[in-house]
């Protein structure tokens, strides 16, 4: 009976609330609230929602949005939001407040914008930074007081230029006094060790390439190659300011400060090459010292190409400066006797009545077609002094010999020449006391000489003067 009439007063219960549009669940008879259609009150018990593994939850076919389980693989309670599963378990929290601060308290990443992070911070396409004027973006690296270097990015106001500055340690204003690098916002221009760049790259400072590096404009994709200019920067102030220099210096072959190293090897070179050609001639390469104005404020002012050969501290020999011609290779070419460069020194030109400047050899002696110097000029070769065709190529020759030891005698020097080339032959006898050309007038020396195609022929006439006497030749011959 006491069952019946329990059954009795639930369908009764349930009726009434039914009826209401609000369902209660609890042990103290208290209505449900008008806002929610199932209103579950205790404080013993908990809600328990279909338990399920993954595969089951996932293979749930068609879920509808808000359908809820617990993952039991996962231990973690799942809604569908219509379109994916999204995890609810308390669990999950990887957030902490912490006074006016929110701060993730767990290792994973953070993705804005995309559902893959692979960075502890990982902001997807789309997504915008907004700082205010004296917002600013840090970064770190390090951890703990006094290792925490910190990094700050930001954009100062109303200059409106990106900066990267460095912060010190531990962000307390103990790094760099400005901005290290700057990139300007109506020009993209970039600044490193200045704000305000003049140029798609301005460097305040030095620039080291590490290992071999090249400096190089990019491939062309129109036709021309583009060039590559040094330039030095222009003076600031019109009156005495000096224009800059552009420094090439390749490096030593000792360690800074270092001494008493052995097996060194060479010093760095300097190398300005020209490009070559390939249908076309190679490029040059062109040394012009700057002009000087008219407003050249010193006296003689000129502008100089001066270069050096390197000074020797150690060996007996100083370094040399050696310029050639170009050559030709010869291979795959179809000119096979095709003739070398020339070297050619040439002079400034003056002006009215002005004259041309000189070329001046100063110091040492100075060889043509010979290295093997023993005066001021030595050509090893055929000279011409003078143009046109009526002008020869001479050379000399120096033969020496005695006379013969009677009157009427001859004697025969060989001359090793073409005869018919040789042009003019000086003769000269040394009798003790002086030297004498042929047929001198004072009968007490009497000689003569003739050229033979083999011979240079002395005759002695009567004079004993001219008997065994020392004998110099000198022939003067054509090419």
């Amino acid at each position: 009976m006491k069952k019946i009439l329990l059954v009795a007063a639930i369908l009764l219960y349930a009726a009434t609330h039914v009826f209401s549009q609000s369902l209660a669940i609890n042990t103290d008879g208290s209505v449900a609230n008008a806002g929610a259609m199932l209103d579950i009150k205790s404080t013993t018990k908990g809600l328990l929602i279909p338990r399920m593994t993954t595969i089951q939850r996932t293979g749930i076919g068609t879920p509808p949005a808000g359908l809820q389980v617990y993952d039991t693989d996962l231990n973690l309670l799942y809604f569908y939001n219509g379109s994916s599963w999204s995890g609810l378990s308390a669990s999950t929290n990887f957030w902490t407040f912490s006074g006016g601060n929110i701060y993730n308290n767990t290792g994973i990443n953070v993705g804005i914008g995309t559902t893959t992070p692979a960075a502890k911070l990982h902001v997807g396409a789309g997504t915008r930074f907004t700082l205010a004027d004296v917002g600013s973006l840090f970064m770190q690296s390090g951890s703990g007081v006094g290792s925490a270097r910190d990094w700050k990015i930001y954009v100062p106001m109303p200059l409106g230029y990106l900066a990267f500055r460095d912060m010190g340690f531990d962000n307390l204003n103990n790094g760099m006094a400005t901005d290290a690098m700057a990139i300007q916002y109506n020009t993209g221009n970039v600044g490193i060790g200045t704000t305000n760049p003049g140029d798609k790259l301005e460097v305040n400072g030095n620039i080291r390439l590490t290992n071999t590096g090249t400096l190089l404009a990019a491939p062309s994709t129109t036709g021309n190659a583009y060039s590559v200019t040094v330039r030095a920067g222009d003076p600031y102030v019109p009156v005495g300011g000096s224009g800059g220099s552009v420094n090439i210096t390749a490096t030593n072959n000792m360690p800074a400060g270092g001494s008493g190293y052995s097996n060194l090897g060479p010093s760095g070179n300097v190398n300005i090459t020209s490009g070559s050609g390939y249908n076309t001639g190679g490029g040059h390469v062109n040394i012009i010292a700057g002009q000087t104005s008219c407003w050249a404020q010193t006296s003689n002012s000129h502008s100089d190409v001066n270069i050096q050969g390197g000074a020797n501290l150690v060996a007996a020999d100083a370094a040399s400066i050696n310029v050639y011609g170009g050559g030709t290779v010869g291979v795959g070419c179809p000119t096979a006797n095709a003739n070398g460069g020339h070297l050619i020194l040439r002079s400034g030109i003056g002006t009215g009545t002005g004259a041309q400047g000189n070329i001046q050899l100063l110091n040492g002696n100075v060889g043509i077609g010979t290295a093997a110097l023993s005066s001021k000029l030595e050509v090893n070769g055929y000279s011409k002094l003078g143009s046109g065709a009526t002008v020869p190529a001479i050379q000399m020759k120096k033969l020496t010999g005695t006379s013969a030891a009677s009157a009427g005698a001859i004697v025969s020097i060989p001359h090793a020449l073409n005869w018919t080339k040789i042009l003019a032959v000086d003769v000269l006898l040394d009798n003790g006391a002086s030297t004498i050309p042929p047929r001198y007038d004072n009968p007490a020396v009497d000689y003569s000489f003739y050229v033979t195609s083999t011979d240079i022929v002395i005759y002695n006439g009567v004079s004993m003067t001219s008997f065994n006497r020392p004998v110099r030749i000198l022939i003067t011959y054509e090419q």
